[in-house]
């Protein structure tokens, strides 16, 4: 996917960084751009209220979400995930094993009933990502823990693609079924 809007988003971001602007700075200047019909939307935190978007995508599922992330703390996220179990969509997750902490929202899931599993692999499992419905697919540097929303510069590309989202639906399978 090219788009000058998108690498404009990430040259800003970067020449934030670069200046020394750590932490909160100035929000995206083109969150939602269309690229060959194909609408995606990109934000960075924590200039952009980066967990409020990922929260919302969750809310409006109408069948199913899929994770694979290396690190799940983050507690409203976690909450929307639980949340759409309880509304009946399809919900499974993987996670990576070596994140296993008394902050990890993996025990939460457990004790939800969702299809969540450690990450067998014995190397890393460094995915970060939610497939929503087979057509959307959130993707980036972006964990969902508090740290990645309200102090680290992480970035999140929310694009609504079928053949994309079936993509990482592919890997989604491919490692849940290991």
């Amino acid at each position: 996917l090219e788009s000058g809007y998108l690498a404009q988003n990430y040259e800003d971001e970067f020449q934030e960084l670069w200046s020394g602007t750590f932490g909160k700075g100035e929000k995206v200047r083109y969150p939602e751009v269309h690229v060959n019909g194909i609408m995606i939307k990109n934000y960075f935190s924590p200039d952009d209220d980066t967990a409020e978007k990922i929260e919302k995508e969750i809310s409006e599922a109408e069948e199913s979400v899929y994770f694979m992330i290396f690190s799940f703390t983050h507690p409203a996220i976690a909450t929307e995930i639980v949340l759409a179990h309880e509304r009946g969509l399809d919900v499974k997750g993987v996670m990576e094993k070596s994140q296993n902490s008394r902050y990890s929202r993996k025990s939460l899931f457990d004790t939800q009933g969702l299809d969540v599993m450690w990450d067998n692999n014995s190397a890393n499992m460094h995915h970060k990502f939610f497939v929503i419905d087979e057509e959307i697919v959130i993707t980036g540097s972006f964990n969902p823990s508090k740290n990645a929303d309200e102090r680290n510069d992480e970035n999140i590309l929310i694009i609504h693609d079928e053949v994309i989202a079936g993509m990482f639906a592919e890997e989604f399978r491919r490692m849940h079924e290991r």
